[in-house]
């Protein structure tokens, strides 16, 4: 039973040491450009414009249609 139990838990963690050890520090020297800010500042009137934008942008849909 103990060898069995090894067994499984070499097979069920082999894969997660591994990235561990050897995949996840040559992933970590990448640095990738983004193209969307790191920070953005949510304004009141910043969500009330995208509230208002949505709004407009979903009035006039008839949504008792099925085509639509």
């Amino acid at each position: 039973m103990f060898v069995g139990g090894l067994v499984v838990g070499l097979y069920i963690f082999f894969p997660l040491i591994s990235w561990k050890l050897y995949l996840e520090p040559a992933f970590a020297s990448f640095s990738y450009e983004s193209h969307i800010p790191k920070s953005t500042i949510l304004t009141k009137n910043y969500l009330k414009s995208l509230f208002i934008n949505t709004a407009t942008a979903l009035t006039g849909v008839n949504y008792e249609n099925a085509s639509n």
